[in-house]
Formats: C-alpha cells, structure tokens, sequence
C-alpha cells in the first residue's frame, strides 16, 4: 500500500514530497498515523489506488464522468461525488488542449449542399461517415492528417498522414475506409468546404464508390461537429505536441487510432462503450441480447 511505502521511505524523503509523487492526500496520511482509520478511510484507499489506474489507462485522459463509468461497468457502488473527491486525491487531472484548425485554401469548386444537415445520430454503420483534415507540428514544418468516422458508431474507419495537404491526402484516406469496410452504395460523406473536397479528383473518387457528397455551410463549424470533436480529442490526449518525423506522427496516430480509440476509448455519446464494442452490442442485441447486459458483462478498462 502507499501508506506502508511511504512509512519506508520518509527517512529519506520529505512525506510532502512522496504524498505529491503518489498522488496521495497529506490529511489522510497523517490520519493514519496519528489513530486507527474507519473501514471506508480503507476503502477510500482501494478505490484511490483503482481510479489512479483506471486514469492512466486511459492515457491520462479520462475525466471524473468516464472514471464513474467504468467503475459502474465493473460493479463498485459509489456515487459520482465521492469518485470525483478520490478523483482529485489521486493527483488525476484529465488533459486539455486549445482547439487548432489549419488555415484551408478557397474552393476549387462550387460547394454542394449540406446534406446532413447535423443529422449526426444514424442507425446503421456505413450511412453516413464524417471527414476532416488537421495539422500537426513536425519539426519546424506541418503535416497533415484527414479521418473519415463512421456516425453510427463514432469509429475512425480510415485516416492518413501526409507531408500536403491536398486532394491526394483525402483520396488516399478514402481509399483505404473503402478497402477496409467495404461500404454499400449510397453512403454520405460530409465534410467542410475545404479545396480538397471540392476538388474534381475527390468527387471523382465519390462518384467511382457510388457515394454521395455533402457540405456544411462555409465557416460553420458546428455542421461538421463530430470531426471538430475527434481532432480535439486526439491532439489533446496523444502524449506528444510535435514530432520530429512524420514517420513518427504516422506510428504515433496509428497508435492512438487502432491500439485505443477503436477499441477502448468509451463515449458518452455510445453510452460509455467503445466505437468497437458499440458495434457489437448492436450485433448482440440482434441475436436477442439486450445491451444493459452486454454492458455488464463485458465493458472493462
């Protein structure tokens, strides 16, 4: 326990300074050691230690609302306000970032309508997927990188990086959601009115998959609100602000996108499922499951 650590090593170390680097509260260390502590002192020690790890799982990302979540999920009884105390004890703070959007050249050509129309919940995969494209620092240059997410589920179906940002990016990134997912024809791909979606050899490549197109408005954000989102979430919770190759932003998303957010970030939005296991709670339910116990049954850290 961090208590008995602690004890260990204060003839070496001020206790002020091991409490800090164990993210633990000075008040209930010296609690400890002045008169016997109640059982739920102990218990608050337990749950401690098991928000800190449910934290860095997360990769230091996870705030009290996701914590709560999956600590429901795992079947402690605790109420939010209490994980929230522990929460802050245990030295979490979830990471925060100002949000960034690359300056984008005009269109090359006419806009098409917003289709959408901020329609983001869908009921099935492969109906309509969000795309956007953000930069990030690498060396002292930019480069790029365009997702497509799947509404229905909120997963990252296909992405590149590249050292452009032009049509050739975003078609790449297409190509490789289409080869991945294999969508019907028909699906709606929404995005800004950036130059490389208007651009001749993107709607191209839209018209050769039988896919539609549409548009937000110019300069409204909120029309393409589940991309903006995503590109918060991602640089906010990569462990680095710049790399020194794109090579190393390129292992660096492939990380993010296909180690953790795929398979193991929980939404809100999903009802604190991953996009994966959101998908196959769908698949669950259609086998006459039902998603309260597929949640408890198999959401875990």
């Amino acid at each position: 326990m961090k208590i008995n650590f602690i004890n260990e090593k204060k003839a070496t170390y001020s206790i002020n300074m091991l409490c800090d680097v164990l993210g633990y509260s000075r008040d209930f260390y010296y609690k400890h050691n002045t008169r016997g502590v109640s059982a739920r002192e102990l218990e608050d020690v337990v749950l401690q230690d098991r928000i800190h790890a449910i934290w860095l799982g997360s990769r230091k990302t996870y705030g009290v609302p996701r914590v709560y979540a999956v600590l429901q999920a795992e079947g402690v009884k605790i109420s939010a306000k209490r994980v929230s105390r522990l929460y802050k004890q245990a030295g979490c703070v979830s990471k925060h970032t100002k949000k960034h959007k690359y300056a984008d050249l005009e269109p090359q050509n006419p806009a098409v309508p917003n289709v959408l129309e901020r329609k983001f919940t869908v009921s099935a995969p492969n109906t309509v997927w969000a795309t956007d494209v953000t930069y990030f620092q690498v060396g002292n240059k930019w480069a790029y990188l365009v997702v497509f997410i799947d509404l229905y589920n909120r997963k990252v179906v296909g992405w590149h990086v590249s050292k452009n940002v032009d049509t050739k990016l975003c078609v790449i990134g297409l190509q490789k959601a289409v080869a991945l997912h294999n969508p019907p024809a028909g699906l709606l791909i929404h995005s800004d009115q950036g130059s490389t979606y208007t651009a001749n050899d993107f709607k191209d490549s839209l018209s050769g998959a039988q896919m539609k197109q549409s548009m937000s408005r110019r300069g409204n954000c909120w029309d393409n609100a589940v991309a903006e989102s995503f590109f918060k979430t991602i640089k906010t919770e990569l462990d680095r602000k710049y790399w020194r190759t794109t090579e190393d932003l390129h292992l660096d998303v492939f990380s993010y996108i296909e180690g953790f957010y795929n398979n193991h970030r929980i939404h809100s939005t999903l009802g604190y499922l991953s996009p994966n296991n959101y998908g196959q709670v769908e698949n669950t339910c259609v086998k006459g499951g039902t998603i309260e116990q597929y949640e408890k049954d198999t959401v875990s850290v």
